[in-house]
């Protein structure tokens, strides 16, 4: 794995697990292929020599109702205000992005 990925291939990953965890995809094969990412190409996003396309980030951040700024890093809300989301999934989302964190510190 690189050492660092990218905000934006780390945001997207995050939201992989956050479509799976709240149902709107049952698998990170189902996601990519509805995002257009080659489920085969995921080793090489791991090791940074592949990266998601706009128009990847653009269809993951309109599946899930996630924050574009939240996925570049700008704002702390990983979904957008606009989307009505109960507990469960401001929970889930918590989690997955907590999850994230602590998984990163333990590279370091």
């Amino acid at each position: 794995m690189a050492d660092k990925l990218f905000i934006a291939d780390e945001r997207i990953l995050q939201l992989m697990e956050y479509a799976i965890s709240t149902d709107i995809v049952d698998t990170q094969k189902e996601f990519l292929n509805e995002i257009g990412f080659g489920a085969n190409n995921l080793g090489k996003l791991r090791n940074g020599e592949r990266h998601f396309t706009p128009d990847n980030i653009l269809k993951a951040a309109t599946m899930t109702g996630a924050n574009l700024n939240w996925i570049f890093g700008l704002e702390k809300n990983m979904l957008r205000d606009g989307k009505k989301h109960t507990a469960i999934d401001l929970l889930k989302s918590a989690v997955i992005q907590l999850e994230s964190e602590l998984q990163g510190k333990n590279q370091r």
